[in-house]
Parts: C-alpha cells; structure tokens; sequence
C-alpha cells in the first residue's frame, strides 16, 4: 500500500498543524469563527437591483415561480426561498418547477420543455436558486414572453447573462467563492430582510450548513466554517431536524451528515418521480407531513440502490478495461445512474472509471478516479471534465476517444492513498483521540472539502487478535496495548488471519471508546492489506476503496 502523508510527524499540536496542511490560514481565527466573519450580502454586484425586483413584484402581487435544481443544494436553496416569501412577505401564488429526471437550470431536454411549462404557468418572476448562470439563450427567451429572471447561483460564470439579475460570488471581487449556492441564496433574503426591516432571527441557517456538506464546498473558507458552525448548532426546519434525528443519529459532524443525509436527499432527484420530487420539496416547507418525506427519501434511496447494483453487474460483462482506465457504455436510460455506476466500479478495481453514453456526435458521462485527473485530461484537450479532480462529469468528441484511452495507457500513475500522518500504535494516545473527537464539527468526507476526517496509515502483525461473530463478523487486534478494530471482516480476511502469519498495514481512523464509564483510545480500520509472511504465501489485498458520491 503506498501512501502520501500530509504531516511528516505527528507532534503535540497536531490539530494546529493538521489545519494549516489542509490550507487553512490562521488556525486561532478559524477556529474561533463566527457570524462577524461573513461577507456582508450588500457585497454582492446587483443585490440592490434583485432586491428591488422582488419589491416591485409584492407590490404588484405579480405570480412568481422557483426553479428547482435537482440536488440537495438545489432543494435546499429553493426550499429557503419559498419559505421566507410565503412566511415573511405573505405571498400566496408561488410555482415550483420540478425537473422528471437530474437536469439542471434551464437548458431543454428531451424529456421536457421547462420553459414552456414556465410561460404557460403565467407567472412574470423567475428565481433560479443554485443555477442557471450560464442559460443565456433560454433567459432571453423567456424575457421575451416577459419573464423576468433573478439567478441566485454559486457556479462559475462562462457567459454573460445581461437580461437576467444574476447574484453570484464569482462576480464580484474579494467575496467567498466558496459558498453553496443555498448561501447565495440566502445572502439574497438577508439584503431584503435588512433593507425591509424583517426579524428573520435564526432561521435558514441550518439549510445552508446542510447545503455546505452535500455540495461538498470548500471548508477551508472562514466563511463557510462561521455558517456551518452556526447553523449546524441552530436547526429550526423541522425536515432537517426529523432526517438527522433518522439518519445520523442526532451525529452533526460534517463527516456523518455527507454519508447519511446527502445520498439519500440525491437519491429523490435520481429515483424518484416528478410527484415524489413535488412532496419531497413540500415536506421541506412544512406543507406536508415530516413523515411522508422520511418515507420518499428511504423508497427512493433503496431503489437507487437496487437500480445501480443491477445496471452495475450488466455494465461489468461489456466494460472496456485498458492499462490506467475502465471504459463503459451506458443507456440513455441510465444517465442519472452513470456516476454511481462509475463509482462502484472504479471502486472495485482501483482504477479511473468513464460511464459514457452516446450522443449524436459526442460522449458524455461520468468519471470517477482514485488520484486527481480532471485537470490533467483537461490539458490534453481531448475531453471536457467539469466538477471535482475525482469526480466530475465528461464530455469528448467521439472521435477522440481512442486518443484518450490511448493518453491513458502512456501515463504513469501512482495511486497513493492521502493520509494525515504515518502512526505507530504508541502514539495512539487518549489525548490524540480526543482532540479528533472533541472536532467533529471540523472533518469532511470529501477531499473536495480540503478538511476531511484524519486518517493515519499504520503497520502490524497479528499476533494478538480476538474474533468476534454476531450479525457480522469484526476482528480486534490488541497492539502494545491499543486496540485496532476492523468491523465486518470477511470470511477470507478472517480465514488468512487464522491461517498465517500477517503483516497488516491499515489506513485507520481514530475515535474514543466509552466503556461502563470509562474512556478508550481505539482505532478504526477504514481499508487494509494483509501481506502473509509465511513462505509461498501471496499477497492479499482488500481495500474497500469507496466514496460517497
């Protein structure tokens, strides 16, 4: 197992040393961060001019419509929204637009024609919370059909969208360009409760801080850690209460909410209906019952499940396997499900994966890597990777496929695994335990947050083991003292274990284990290799390799 350490030692201020490799900058001011340090909404070009819109249209009692994005963010920022107009300014005509499938803004697809159902829904006020930035045709269109379009976004900005207002980060000088787009939004009801008045006390907050996770924004941000941190510790939307309280057993640590709430509040806009999509944002907004959300949100994320496991196991028999890439071709029909295929099936053999289906004159999909690589396929100029390094979506001309496989195979990768430090079981102390407890506010799971949860790699032998079966079966390890615990072991790990001789090396978390009152450092094995040292004996590798996306 090769692994990049970001600390070359582990010292007594490892949390200070910890932040600062992860691109923090004054750890002190970081970690005493609070409201004073956001960016004042008043920052932001042409806040001045949404917010007189909106005014105008209330006095007018105009129709406004909310176009949904279809994510997290996107339900989050709506859901926002449409509760500050109906709560505070009282306004009775709003209409949600759903997407049928995962599209985004206002871009046409076969499935739909949007902006027909928005100009045939009469209404003159469109918000686009979380996106739209970029649709300047379908913006100038429906300002032909007198629409107005306020944008409320957090995407970079590629066009110039002159008949919309649009409100993003990205165009003003010196703001967080970190912020979800439900923070922009947001900014926006805080410019129009401050110029009107209006005591929206702590609300919204916690939408943002939920937003902040699933859109996996860069934590890194003074800004961002202040709303988290606030928001995280003020929940007063009783949906967001309700899916902590089922789903991440009242555990508010960054790290726990993107493995909990994020994929099953992203499994609504992939599995589920149109209806479902409608009652999902409702039970957001407190027009339907808590429980119906909990019910549609558990459906669809099980269905998900079932869905990506069997398109998984048909794509597995046709998949195009090369020196540094795995290749697949999907349905049509399978596009929402492209990057969870990819996921899984990068996940298992550790090697970057496309899930592409064909267009008229173009591939596009889904990629998924273990090492950063958007950027270096960017600079070949063969294909277009938009997202995250490890995670994004793709698009080439078909013709150039054959010359990306082939700028694959010349490349030489090393597939290091990132770890915080390299631990030895002495140092695995109360004290080391107890700081990375006593932070969980502060760890991410994905490394596009740049603060994840520490993780330290580590090698043993196994000389002194317990194995214990239930349900499951988990091994603990008693090293110098420290236990090293690996939960749900498979049958081979186990039967390798009791057969031979072992050197283990793990990538392991650590954590405090409370015990009839009494505290235990212990560590958590995340993903390992067993490397048996009795002669003739092989290699035997089981990384669980896997992200939440």
């Amino acid at each position: 197992m090769e692994v990049q350490a970001l600390l070359p030692e582990i010292t007594n201020n490892f949390l200070e040393d910890y932040l600062i490799s992860c691109g923090v900058n004054d750890v002190g001011i970081y970690l005493s961060a609070d409201l004073n340090c956001v960016d004042s909404p008043f920052q932001y070009i042409d806040m001045d001019k949404a917010v007189l819109r909106l005014q105008n249209a209330i006095k007018k009692k105009e129709k406004i419509g909310i176009l949904i994005d279809s994510d997290a963010d996107g339900i989050l920022s709506s859901a926002l929204l449409y509760s500050f107009l109906k709560k505070y300014l009282n306004v009775k005509d709003i209409v949600i637009y759903n997407h049928i499938g995962k599209q985004h803004g206002l871009i046409q697809n076969e499935q739909e024609n949007i902006i027909s159902q928005i100009v045939q829904s009469d209404i003159s006020l469109l918000f686009c919370p979380d996106s739209a930035s970029n649709d300047v045709e379908q913006v100038n269109l429906l300002k032909e059909y007198g629409v107005d379009v306020i944008i409320l976004d957090h995407h970079e900005i590629e066009k110039i969208n002159s008949n919309a207002i649009v409100i993003n980060h990205h165009r003003s000088k010196n703001l967080n360009t970190a912020l979800s787009g439900c923070g922009v939004t947001f900014k926006f009801v805080q410019a129009y409760s401050q110029k009107m008045d209006i005591d929206i006390k702590n609300q919204y907050y916690d939408m943002v801080a939920i937003s902040l996770v699933t859109d996996m924004c860069n934590m890194t941000s003074l800004e961002n850690h202040a709303l988290f941190k606030y928001g995280i510790n003020n929940i007063t939307n009783p949906m967001i209460k309700a899916m902590i309280e089922e789903y991440s057993f009242r555990d508010i640590s960054p790290y726990n909410i993107a493995w909990s709430i994020s994929p099953k509040i992203n499994s609504v806009f992939r599995a589920g209906t149109l209806e479902d999509k409608n009652n999902f944002f409702y039970c957001f907004v407190e027009e339907r019952p808590i429980f119906q959300g909990l019910d549609i949100c558990e459906f669809c994320h099980k269905n998900q499940r079932k869905i990506v496991n069997t398109l998984t196991k048909e794509l597995n028999s046709n998949l195009e396997k090369y020196d540094n890439v795995i290749i697949g071709f999907a349905f049509n029909e399978e596009t929402v499900y492209n990057g969870l295929i990819a996921n899984k099936i990068a996940g298992a053999n550790h090697k970057t994966t496309l899930v592409i289906r064909e267009t008229q004159d173009k591939y596009m999909g889904s990629l998924r890597s273990p090492i950063d690589i958007a950027n270096k396929i960017n600079d070949t100029g063969l294909a277009l990777c938009q997202g995250h390094l490890q995670a994004c979506g793709i698009e080439l001309e078909k013709n150039k496929l054959n010359d990306l496989v082939e700028w694959f195979n010349h490349q030489t990768f090393s597939i290091k695994k990132n770890v915080s430090a390299i631990i030895e079981a002495k140092q695995i102390t109360q004290s080391l335990c107890q700081i990375i407890e006593n932070n969980k506010d502060l760890w991410n799971s994905s490394e596009a947050a740049k603060i994840t949860k520490p993780k330290f790699y580590i090698t043993f032998s196994n000389d002194s083991y317990n194995i214990y079966t239930n349900r499951t079966t988990t091994i603990k390890f008693n090293v110098n003292g420290t236990n090293i615990i690996k939960f749900r072991a498979k049958k081979e790990d186990v039967a390798l274990i009791e057969k031979e001789d072992c050197k283990i090396e793990a990538i392991i978390t650590l954590s405090i284990n409370e015990w009839n009152g009494n505290k235990y450092p212990q560590a958590i094995i995340e993903e390992w290799e067993i490397v048996p040292t009795t002669k003739n004996s092989t290699l035997y590798d089981n990384n669980n390799w896997a992200c939440n996306w």
